[in-house]
């Protein structure tokens, strides 16, 4: 897996270290020691391993000691009741933590709510969150759509600030 990383960096010239994989804990369950070998090779590519989904399914605490895991994306699952379920919260921010004294990125999944991102804004241990507060996942051509129209906005902002700046 690492050599076809290698190859796919290589051909399309992007830094190694603007990419991130994605595994989720099913691919953890055989813990062999070729499943931490390739995750250190992929890391030794200086590419970035995530664990996605953290706290769906069969989450084991042993998976953020045993293995060279970058960051750690926690499941939708810790907010769904996180606005009246003090037990919720308490583990966000438990496994936040932790994860971040492990010297991984905490991403938190699944925000919906202006209340959620404010509970989770709090957290110092968390860096990043996604959910449909933000926008629906999107297909790769629909991104570059948003980017580009939100670059030539910004564009048209800054032109009619140096207009109005060199006018007056």
């Amino acid at each position: 897996m690492a050599n076809d990383i290698r190859d796919a960096l290589a051909g399309s010239r992007l830094a190694s270290t603007r990419l991130e994989i994605e595994i989720t804990e099913s691919a953890l369950l055989p813990d062999t020691r070729a499943t931490r070998e390739c995750l250190e090779a992929i890391g030794d590519l200086g590419a970035r391993v995530s664990l996605d989904d953290f706290g769906s399914g069969y989450s084991s605490l042993s998976y953020l000691h045993r293995f060279p895991l970058h960051k750690i994306k926690i499941d939708r699952t810790f907010l769904q009741e996180i606005d009246g379920n003090t037990r919720s919260l308490t583990l966000l921010r438990g496994v936040a933590r932790l994860s971040t004294e492990l010297g991984m990125t905490v991403a938190v999944e699944g925000v919906e709510t202006d209340a959620q991102l404010a509970l989770i804004a709090a957290e110092p241990s968390i860096d990043e969150v996604q959910g449909f507060l933000f926008g629906p996942p999107m297909p790769n051509r629909e991104i570059c759509a948003l980017l580009n129209a939100s670059s030539r906005k910004a564009d048209t902002a800054v032109d009619a600030y140096l207009t109005v700046a060199t006018a007056g």
